[in-house]
């Protein structure tokens, strides 16, 4: 069965899966391949456009087995199956409203995501800085002759005070149309009301039918509040905002110190492995391959380096039937007799 089945472990990408040096830890890539292998749905949570991960997708290869939530939760897509789930675009008229905030706001430029295009308006050093570390490019267009519908928009200056009047004059106007979060000091996302990480999490648990008790989300950034609050236990890193971390029920190490890894651990100590039926009550049946390996007593065969007697990822090992008690533990039969050699020992699964 495995002891996260029917678990959805839902993660911000930049800063907390990802790394502030631009990689995924080795750490965080075992510990979530084990996390899968053990039944549970890994799911990442990004304000990352479709356009912009579709790229690191297919760059670190990512192990992911849930539908992807992208652009704050505006969109959901499938890429098992290339299949968008969910969308919602801001409302026809955004772009007179955009071009109404500009005026008001007239050192602020922005972002507009239509489909596969990036359109910019006003691009400032933030604009810059942003398309290059997404892999982007923008194309410069007056609003009124971007195309739309749009997925959501990216407001930009170098000063957050700036932006943080530009949010509450949003907000002001028009309460009932758009959700306006902060993914980094620098970037006020916008996208249409309703459309945030938290409904989005709800949503594919609901899709892939784990219960609400059985959700738990991580992040670092404003934009990652609304799914720390639908999380039956919510992790936040070091690194996160102090109105993040206020908001988590876990302060985890920062995302430089595989932070996803060490969330997956604690969720161990929550779904506890069931006892492997092949022991008996003086130990080890001579037939299992289990012995002495599933449950932590082999330190050599610990994932992320564990200590002896804390719970270990089962272990694949020689031919033979599936063990009853461990999804991925194989027992072999008794002993060798004379003139046999001995049996392959359980070995660390390899990837």
């Amino acid at each position: 069965m495995g002891r996260f089945r029917g678990v959805l472990l839902a993660t911000d990408y930049d800063d907390t899966l990802y790394s502030t040096n631009a990689t995924i830890s080795p750490e965080n890539r075992q510990a979530i391949e084990y996390f899968v292998a053990e039944g549970g749905k890994f799911c990442i949570s990004t304000g990352r456009s479709y356009i912009n991960f579709a790229i690191q997708m297919e760059k670190e290869r990512l192990p992911v087995n849930a539908p992807v939530i992208l652009s704050n939760g505006a969109s959901i897509y499938d890429f098992a199956t290339e299949k968008s789930l969910w969308l919602k675009h801001l409302p026809p008229l955004a772009p007179r409203h955009l071009a109404q905030v500009c005026r008001a706001f007239p050192q602020v430029g922005f972002e507009a995501y239509h489909q596969d295009e990036v359109f910019t308006f006003r691009a400032n050093e933030v604009t810059r800085h942003h398309l290059t570390r997404c892999h982007l490019t923008g194309v410069p267009r007056a609003i009124e002759a971007m195309p739309v519908p749009w997925i959501k928009v990216i407001l930009q200056h170098p000063d957050p005070g700036m932006l943080q009047q530009v949010q509450t004059y949003v907000r002001t106007q028009w309460p009932e149309d758009y959700d306006v979060t902060f993914s980094n000091p620098y970037l006020l996302e916008v996208t249409a009301k309703g459309a945030n990480k938290g409904l989005s999490v709800l949503w594919v648990a609901n899709h892939l039918q784990v219960k609400r008790q059985d959700i738990y989300c991580v992040g670092n950034g404003l934009n990652d509040i609304p799914m720390l609050q639908v999380s039956a236990l919510s992790f936040a890193p070091a690194n996160s905002y102090p109105a993040v971390r206020a908001a988590a029920d876990v302060v985890l190490p920062s995302c430089d110190e595989s932070c996803v890894a060490e969330m997956i651990r604690q969720l161990e100590a929550r779904y506890p492995a069931a006892p492997c039926p092949l022991r008996n009550a003086k130990g080890w049946q001579a037939h299992c391959a289990c012995q002495p390996f599933c449950h932590g007593e082999n330190p050599a065969l610990m994932p992320w380096g564990r200590r002896p007697g804390t719970a270990s990822a089962p272990r694949r090992s020689g031919p033979g039937r599936q063990c009853p008690g461990a999804a991925d533990c194989r027992p072999q039969s008794p002993a060798p007799g004379p003139g046999r050699g001995p049996r392959t020992g359980p070995l660390g699964r390899s990837r």
